[in-house]
């Protein structure tokens, strides 16, 4: 899996991309391209060829909160986006692999309707190639939907304790869980 950011001339970071290792990004007009390893995780800008996070300095309890959420979000779409194991192969989880995915399971289910025949040769993470009956892309789907639901979950668990800490300290103990 390659991770870019996207920056623009004053290096701020305007978006950020994932995809399979074989992959190239095309780069938007006005912006450059950084392939790292790690997806930044809050506020971070491109100096001399580095991706350098920085924190925003808060004055208020609301700001504070705003921007843990900011680094809960970021930090729940790198999860979503890290690739999950369905039936002990690890299967790319990007947005363009999860769309990918569910338009072949729509496939394979079509295929279960009708009753008529289903396979799929699907390129996973380390660029090797599985063949997939409907069972198997069925199977694939329901576990990324697992993932999402999983890391959706966690989500929502770091925004009702954001939403309840009550000083500075509080909301700077919530960290994405494990």
């Amino acid at each position: 899996m390659k991770h870019f950011v996207f920056y623009d001339t004053e290096g701020i970071i305007r978006f950020t991309s994932s995809a399979a290792c074989d992959s190239e990004q095309v780069e938007p007009d006005g912006m450059s391209a950084l392939e790292v390893e790690v997806l930044p995780v809050g506020p971070a800008q491109v100096i001399d060829g580095e991706v350098v996070s920085y924190s925003i300095p808060a004055t208020s309890l609301d700001e504070l909160k705003y921007a843990r959420r900011y680094a809960m979000k970021s930090a729940r779409d790198a999860e979503m986006a890290a690739g999950f194991t369905s039936n002990a192969l690890v299967y790319d989880s990007d947005q363009a692999s999860q769309v990918a995915i569910q338009l072949a399971a729509m496939q394979a289910l079509i295929a279960v309707i009708n009753a008529s025949a289903f396979s799929v040769d699907w390129t996973l993470a380390d660029n090797s190639v599985e063949t997939l009956d409907k069972t198997a892309m069925l199977a694939v789907a329901s576990d990324l939907q697992v993932m999402l639901a999983a890391a959706e979950a966690k989500m929502q668990g770091c925004r009702t304790a954001i939403d309840e800490a009550t000083n500075a300290a509080e909301v700077a103990a919530i960290t994405w869980p494990a």
